[in-house]
């Protein structure tokens, strides 16, 4: 889109690593190693360790840290694994999340899917940096097209979602009232998804 953020979301995959791995431990490192690395032009790395009530409410191992670079430039970076599957207990609405997803599980939680592009970045042959933009969900033609709309799993059932979405007799009316009974499957899974992920995450909203 022609712009330069200034703060940054950063997904660590946790998947293959050792249980005792986590971002915690991870980010506890990184001033020292920004510190014996010069060659990376980071100067100075300030950890906020503190959660807010809403990462502890979705029992989420993120952290925050904020990078200043040799031409004194700040970046805000959130940092948090990839989160997988997500399950629920009998009468609670927030979610169990398995933080040891994938990529693509994680980018299925997002509430748009120009919003679920993500950038993986790796060491380069060279030495520098190389990308690799994982697309889903089709978030690039979306973007091309001027369509927002929300991603959804297509290895899923309308019932599979319906029954994990609408729980109680005054969400199904209401879904009723809504029309979404008429929705073709498609649409409905697309709508019901979108409103599991904005339930699952009200702060969204």
């Amino acid at each position: 889109l022609g712009k330069e953020p200034d703060d940054l979301d950063l997904s660590v995959c946790l998947r293959n690593c050792p249980e005792d791995v986590t971002v915690a431990g991870l980010l506890e490192r990184l001033p020292a190693y920004a510190a014996e690395n010069p060659d990376l032009g980071v100067v100075e790395v300030k950890l906020a360790t503190i959660l807010s009530n809403e990462s502890k409410d979705k029992q989420l191992d993120t952290f925050k840290a904020h990078f200043t670079d040799d031409a004194g430039k700040k970046t805000e970076v959130d940092v948090m694994p990839t989160i997988g599957e997500e399950t629920y207990g009998e009468d609670n609405r927030i979610p169990i999340r398995d933080q040891r997803g994938t990529a693509e599980e994680d980018a299925l939680r997002r509430d748009l899917t120009i919003g679920a592009l993500l950038l993986r970045v790796a060491l380069g042959d060279g030495g520098g940096l190389r990308y690799e933009l994982f697309d889903f969900y089709g978030g690039v033609e979306d973007i091309r097209l001027g369509i927002l709309r929300s991603p959804y799993p297509a290895t899923k059932s309308v019932a599979e979602v319906r029954a994990a979405v609408l729980r109680t007799p005054a969400e199904e009316q209401l879904a009723s009232a809504l029309g979404l009974d008429s929705a073709s499957p498609q649409e409905l899974l697309q709508v019901l998804w979108w409103a599991k992920v904005l339930m699952d995450d009200p702060c969204r909203i």
